[in-house]
C-alpha cells in the first residue's frame, strides 16, 4: 500500500513539474493553438498585468503564403491611453533582418538576437536612438522564422496596433517594456505543444 501511494505521488509529481504553463493562455486559446499543428515559441513568463488580447491564425494549406498569418499578442493596460504590447509573431514570405548592433539571448528554443532601442548612426559621427525599435531577429522553429517584438508609438508616428484601425488616430499609446522584462520574456520561450 505504501509502495502504490510513493508511486502516485511521483507521477503526480512528475506530471506537474513537466506541465507547460503559458500565462494568459486558456482553455479555447490551447484548443487554437493545438488544431493549428504550429510548434509555436510563447512566453511561459509575462510581467503583471499581461492578458492575452488577439490570437490569429491563418495558416491553412490552401491560403497563398503572401496571406498567411500567425501572431499571438498580450497586452497590459497602464491607464486610459496607455498600453504595452507583446507580439510573437510568425514570418511566411519576404522576411527581412534588421542592421544594428544586437545583443544574443538564450533560450530552450534557441539563442536570439534582441534589438533594444539600438543606435542608428545618421548624418555623419551622429547616432539616433531608435526609442520604437524593441524586437528580435527572426528565428526558427521545425523550420517557421518567428520574431517577438515591443510595439512601441512614438509622437506622429503611423504605427496602428492591430485592433486599433477603425479607432480615431493617435488614441492609443503604446510604450515598450523595460529592456530586463523583455529580456526574461525571451529567455522563457518554449515550444507551445
Amino acid at each position: 500500500m505504501k509502495k502504490l501511494l510513493l508511486l502516485f505521488l511521483f507521477i503526480s509529481y512528475c506530471s506537474v513539474s513537466f506541465t507547460q504553463n503559458f500565462p494568459a493562455l486558456k482553455p479555447q486559446h490551447k484548443k487554437i493553438l493545438l488544431a493549428s499543428g504550429m510548434k509555436i515559441p510563447l512566453p511561459t513568463w509575462l510581467p503583471d498585468g499581461f492578458t492575452l488580447d488577439t490570437l490569429e491564425i491563418k495558416i491553412n494549406k490552401a491560403i497563398p503564403v503572401q496571406d498567411k498569418i500567425l501572431y499571438v499578442q498580450y497586452t497590459k493596460k497602464i491607464n486610459d491611453s496607455t498600453w504595452q504590447s507583446i507580439m510573437v509573431e510568425a514570418g511566411f514570405d519576404g522576411l527581412g533582418s534588421m542592421d544594428y548592433k544586437s545583443e544574443s539571448v538564450s533560450s530552450v528554443v534557441g539563442k536570439i538576437e534582441m534589438y533594444y532601442q539600438p543606435y542608428e548612426e545618421t548624418d555623419g559621427d551622429k547616432k539616433e536612438k531608435l526609442e520604437d525599435v524593441v524586437s528580435t531577429e527572426w528565428f526558427n522553429v521545425n523550420k517557421t522564422a518567428f520574431h517577438v517584438f515591443s510595439i512601441v508609438t512614438m509622437p506622429g508616428g503611423e504605427f496602428e496596433a492591430v485592433g486599433d484601425e477603425d479607432e480615431e488616430e493617435n488614441k492609443y499609446h503604446y510604450k515598450p517594456v523595460s529592456k530586463d522584462d523583455f529580456k526574461k520574456i525571451l529567455q522563457s520561450l518554449q515550444i507551445f505543444k
